[in-house]
């Protein structure tokens, strides 16, 4: 990629000055470019899903699942409802509450 920025800065030196350079002198002959390599880009733009984590749900009541969502700082807190033996999620509202999503099965 840092040979991909020199050329792009040798084009544009010679826009500036007005001198003319083949193209081949602006090519290495021994770097691999990108429509000569057998591979497939991925563009990072397009990945939506950034990090991942995995933790382990502890049983527990909505109201302890708040006391860790404000313990940790965090606006939302998964956890597993020990009333429900569902997975729940519990969040901070705009208007200073709390919101629980809860699954239907």
């Amino acid at each position: 990629m840092e040979n991909y920025y020199n050329i792009l800065r040798v084009i544009s030196i010679c826009c500036e000055s007005g001198k003319q350079l083949p193209v081949d002198q602006l090519l290495d002959k021994n770097q691999v470019y990108a429509e000569d390599a057998d591979f497939d880009f991925v563009d990072e733009k397009d990945e939506k899903i950034t990090k991942r984590k995995q933790f382990a749900l502890r049983p527990m009541t909505s109201e302890d699942a708040i006391l860790q969502l404000e313990m940790l700082g965090h606006d939302f807190f998964v956890y597993l409802d020990s009333d429900t033996d569902s997975v729940c999620i519990v969040y901070k509202r705009n208007d200073g509450g709390y919101g629980l999503l809860e699954p239907e099965y």
